[in-house]
């Protein structure tokens, strides 16, 4: 047999139909729709022609006339001719991505133990997946095996093209042959890009389910819990009183605030603060809103320079005594001299504190007590005969202040956030002595205070920081009775030092204990409780679903291009 080196389509005589099954088992693959259906391929007498047959045509029986004679198609070969199968798929398509998009709508951002279901939600958006993408799958063939008869009807096309789209509606592989063969070859029509489009969603669709479980995932976030759930109070200090008064016309000096006694001893010795004295959060994680609260603030200064000192004798004949006067009257001494075995005595630490004032005047500072220290270099490290001392002196003051806590925060680790500010505060004799009051500088806060109280803390600081250490020619200086004075030879920072004796007493004016409930109030804060929720992505799901269905659009409009032209639509010849 010559080879084939022509095509074309030419009508025939009406012949005997057959039955539909044998018709059909002759049928290539992809027959077109709207009517017109290739039933068989016959060579021409010279083998260089073969003719298509229309089978509409085809199905007149022996002395039948015209159209009026066709035989009559059961209802499945009518549905057959139309695109109802296709529309239906494509409609349960667009219903379960419609699905997936109401399921993602319905639990983004929901907690994922507020999910009842037996079935994950990953697990049933794969399932609304996995359904979509087989419908899909059944349409994009058939528009694929649509665009083919459409492919030959606008002009001459090669028989290879034939096998391509063959190829390209039966599934992924050839698919890809069908994208190569259109990138290879020049020419591309729309028909053929159309059809390429629908080869690379068919490509791609592989990878749908996998990334289709990415549009749902888990977070973590916080929430705020409701009343009964957690308790978040922060405790404030508006007064310390601990109702100490006067009797017959003198002050009763009672025993000092026992509860203040131990907070200052925990600044000194420990150095750490107890804030559960004063919050309270059931969660470990919660936050408060801006606060104030009366405290008692430290402030450190090197005086050495300003110090006045007064010394007598010198190291080469006697001991040497120096006298210090600190800017607030505290009064301090060192001395040094020859010992036994060629060593000397030398005073290493001492400490002088006093009351912040005389009297208290409106207006003037509320200053509770000045604390100072000096530190002479040790002798050990003093080679000769030194003529003076190398004294350092630091001053702290302890004051009244305003702790104003902008923003209060503690998670669950442990960390705390903790923006402060302070403000000093100053006397105010509006009230009757003892119970004064301290009142800021734009006279908007006012608190009560004590005197009698002030006054104990006072005095404890002064017993306290009435110590010294000298140095008797030993490897270490030793204590034989109960003083700070090792503490404060062992104490690199000074200031640090009494930053935690300051705070530590701070807490123990908002925990309140010692004192009548009025000294604190209670700020009610947010507890909150960190819970993994649900994060899906619907606009990206929209995406998808747009996507998706745009191909299938553009074929329907292509299949009403081709019902338009009719069943000579593919009755062309090509050469």
């Amino acid at each position: 047999m010559a080879p084939v080196t022509n095509l074309s389509y030419e009508p025939v005589s009406p012949v005997e139909p057959e039955p539909h099954s044998m018709r059909r088992g002759r049928e290539p693959h992809g027959l077109p729709k709207g009517g017109s259906r290739v039933t068989e391929v016959l060579p021409s007498p010279n083998d260089s022609v073969w003719t298509l047959q229309d089978e509409r045509r085809a199905r007149t029986p022996p002395g039948g006339h015209g159209e009026k004679a066709q035989v009559k198609l059961g209802m499945m070969e009518r549905l057959e001719e139309t695109w109802i199968w296709e529309t239906l798929a494509l409609t349960w398509a667009l219903m379960c991505l419609a699905s997936v998009i109401a399921v993602l709508a319905f639990i983004s951002g929901k907690s994922v133990s507020s999910w009842k279901m037996p079935i994950g939600p990953n697990a049933l958006v794969g399932v609304f997946s996995t359904l979509s993408k087989a419908a899909l799958m059944t349409v994009i063939p058939a528009c694929i095996s649509q665009l083919k008869w459409i492919h030959f009807s606008q002009s001459p096309r090669r028989l290879i093209d034939m096998q391509a789209y063959d190829d390209a509606s039966r599934g992924p592989f050839g698919s890809l042959l069908f994208l190569h063969s259109l990138i290879v070859r020049r020419g591309r029509s729309k028909v053929s890009a159309l059809a390429a489009v629908g080869c690379f969603i068919t490509t791609v669709a592989l990878a749908l389910e996998p990334f289709t479980q990415q549009i749902i995932s888990f977070r973590i976030r916080e929430i705020e819990l409701g009343d009964g759930q957690g308790t978040a109070s922060l405790a404030v200090a508006t007064a310390y009183d601990t109702n100490a008064d006067t009797r017959s016309g003198t002050w009763r000096r009672e025993v000092m605030d026992q509860s203040m006694q131990g907070a200052i001893l925990a600044g000194i010795f420990s150095q750490t603060i107890d804030t559960g004295a004063y919050e309270q959060c059931s969660t470990s994680n919660c936050s408060w809103p801006v606060a104030s609260s009366l405290s008692i603030c430290s402030s450190c200064q090197d005086v050495t320079a300003s110090t006045a000192k007064n010394c007598s004798g010198t190291l080469a004949t006697k001991a040497q005594i120096c006298n210090y006067t600190t800017p607030a009257r505290n009064e301090l001494a060192a001395e040094r001299g020859p010992g036994g075995s060629s060593t000397y005595y030398a005073t290493w630490i001492d400490t002088s504190a006093r009351f912040g004032s005389d009297t208290i005047n409106d207006g003037a500072p509320a200053i509770i007590s000045s604390v100072a220290m000096l530190r002479t270099q040790d002798p050990r490290n003093v080679t000769g005969s030194p003529n003076t001392f190398n004294a350092h002196i630091d001053e702290c003051h302890f004051y009244w202040c305003k702790i104003t806590y902008n923003e209060n925060r503690i998670f669950a680790n442990g960390s705390r956030i903790s923006e402060t500010s302070r403000e000093l505060l100053n006397w105010d004799q509006s009230k009757r002595v003892p119970k004064v009051a301290v009142i800021d500088k734009g006279n908007t806060t006012s608190y009560t205070i004590n005197v009698i109280d002030s006054s104990g803390i006072a005095r404890m600081l002064q017993s306290l920081f009435s110590t010294s250490l000298i140095y008797q020619g030993y490897n270490n200086p030793v204590e034989t009775e109960f003083s700070i004075a090792q503490l404060l030879y062992n104490t690199a920072n000074f200031s640090s030092l009494m930053e935690y004796t300051a705070s530590s007493m701070s807490a123990r004016l908002r925990s309140g204990s010692g004192s009548v409930t009025s000294n604190v109030t209670h700020v009610r804060g947010t507890a909150m409780h960190t819970e993994t929720y649900i994060h899906g992505s619907v606009s990206g799901m929209e995406r998808i679903a747009v996507e998706k269905t745009a191909l299938c659009d553009d074929f329907i409009k292509k299949r009403r291009y081709d019902d338009a032209e009719g069943n000579d639509g593919l009755r062309r010849r090509f050469s």
